[in-house]
């Protein structure tokens, strides 16, 4: 092996697609389908994530941004393109980021972070197995909790 074979600057700064379709988020008493909805969501390996992150914590240490600023700005970075009405500039996603549900928020997090994934062989060979709370293999598709489809865009 060679540790070229670890590099990911080819895929990290792939975007990612994730549909919504089949998802819905309750905001107050209101519940809000996201079918026909998508996000493209850079990975926090993209060159893009880390020089956002680079610059917004050059504009801390000036004491030109606060925390919230760095981590709106963070997370809005991650966004590359959706398919809402608004339009996906900076300003609009780092509106969306800090106004959007935070469970939203935390799942593009976490599927930016977790795009290139350090595991173990026993990982990866029941890593589409559903589990239930109990940490046991479901019986049935059935049981699993609906996902956000994802596919690699070129």
């Amino acid at each position: 092996m060679d540790i070229s074979d670890l590099f990911v600057s080819d895929v990290a700064n792939e975007l990612d697609r994730i549909s919504l379709d089949g998802q819905s988020l309750r905001i107050g008493g209101k519940e809000i389908s996201l079918d026909g909805q998508w996000l493209d969501i850079y990975s926090t390996d993209s060159d893009t994530f880390k020089k956002t992150v680079l610059d917004l914590s050059r504009k801390a240490a000036s004491g030109k941004a606060n925390v919230d600023e760095i981590n709106h700005g963070a997370m809005a970075c991650l966004i590359g393109a959706w398919s809402f009405n608004t339009p996906c500039t900076m300003e609009n996603k780092i509106q969306a980021v800090k106004h959007w549900p935070q469970t939203l928020v935390n799942f593009i997090d976490k599927r930016a972070s977790s795009r290139i994934s350090f595991f173990t062989k026993a990982e990866s060979d029941s890593a589409n197995t559903p589990k239930s709370s109990d940490g046991s293999a479901n019986q049935s598709q059935k049981e699993a909790k609906p996902r956000a489809k994802t596919t690699t865009r070129n």
